[in-house]
């Protein structure tokens, strides 16, 4: 039987792994990379609202750890375009050099389904001497859906690319990624006491990847990736809540792992 589990990493091991980046890269480069996005914080998301089971108790953007934009067509060596004038591209962190991949996720061919339980490769381009200039390319494994992380080690020989590209803010980033936190459901026992479950998932309006476990909770207060809010009263399929306190900005990161019984 084969068992995949999606789950987030928490916020301070991802700021440590920042810093690991910035420490690798004045002492010992290697060739390791992850994708890193960031939960950008908006207040509005306060307030005093019915929620119905299914639905989001919150909902944020995801950005970007660092987004680039290419200004010509990106050809490998043999002249083939790669990536055509004018797409985002999404910035990965590395030791060394920069590294951006497409935004776009790829459905997953039927044996990547089948085999390693979804997933797909992603193009990623490589600026290593931080000139503007693309100078390489290679696949990354990526296994979410919704929205694409990517970890690995680049290989030691990417293959060649050429092509310009130039930085943008992550708030300009086009794709409409968010992260939300979802009432999975909400019920009343037959001893009277009140059981609610939440749920973590990511991703656009298209598709969108949920995480394995859900988060047991009650009336009262809650606290899931910063953000606060109070369960009051739990009706039909629905639940009142008042959000005191939306999701900070802070590192998100998502692993999916398989394991075979």
């Amino acid at each position: 039987m084969v068992w995949t589990i999606v789950r987030t990493v928490s916020a301070l091991s991802l700021m440590g792994g920042a810093l690991s980046f910035a420490v690798a890269a004045s002492e010992n480069p290697d060739r390791r990379y992850e994708t890193i996005w960031v939960i950008h914080a908006d207040e509005s998301q306060a307030g005093t609202r019915n929620v119905a089971v299914g639905s989001p108790i919150i909902e944020q953007r995801l950005l970007p750890f660092g987004l680039a934009e290419t200004v010509e067509d990106i050809r490998s060596a043999s002249g083939d375009v790669l990536v055509e004038k004018g797409r985002q591209l999404f910035r990965l962190g590395v030791a060394s050099g920069k590294t951006f991949c497409v935004v776009e996720v790829p459905r997953p061919s039927f044996y990547r389904s089948f085999m390693l339980g979804g997933g797909n490769l992603q193009l990623c381009l490589i600026d290593s001497d931080d000139d503007g200039v693309f100078d390489g390319h290679f696949n990354g494994g990526n296994p979410m859906r919704g929205v694409p992380f990517i970890s690995g080690k680049q290989p030691r020989n990417p293959k060649p690319a050429s092509g310009k590209y130039s930085l943008l803010t992550p708030d300009q980033f086009a794709r409409p990624y968010t992260v939300r936190v979802s009432l999975a459901s909400a019920r009343v026992s037959s001893k009277g006491d009140p059981q609610i479950t939440y749920r973590i998932d990511f991703g656009d309006d298209v598709t969108r990847q949920k995480l394995t476990n859900f988060i047991s909770g009650g009336i009262g207060h809650t606290e899931i990736l910063g953000a606060q809010w109070n369960a009051l009263e739990i009706g039909d399929d629905a639940v009142k809540v008042d959000v005191t306190h939306a999701m900070p900005n802070q590192p998100f990161q998502a692993v999916r792992t398989v394991a075979y019984r």
